[in-house]
């Protein structure tokens, strides 16, 4: 039997700073704030059924440098 998936949104953000004239960069970032964990794809091959989500949240940061 099929399966209807709840609705789902992600929310994600970041800033940052850039000095285009020394080339660097950093940036806080955070993907998947409120951590909803949607259902992406069910799998009920051989009659087990395997759920495949999302990513949790992340949260972390990024450095650049151009040279």
């Amino acid at each position: 039997p099929n399966t209807e998936q709840d609705d789902y949104a992600l929310i994600n953000a970041a800033i940052g700073l850039r000095d285009v004239q020394q080339g660097w960069g950093v940036e806080l970032f955070a993907e998947n704030i409120s951590d909803e964990r949607a259902e992406l794809h069910i799998n009920r091959q051989d009659f087990f059924e395997r759920i495949t989500t999302n990513r949790p949240r992340t949260v972390g940061v990024r450095f650049s440098y151009d040279f």
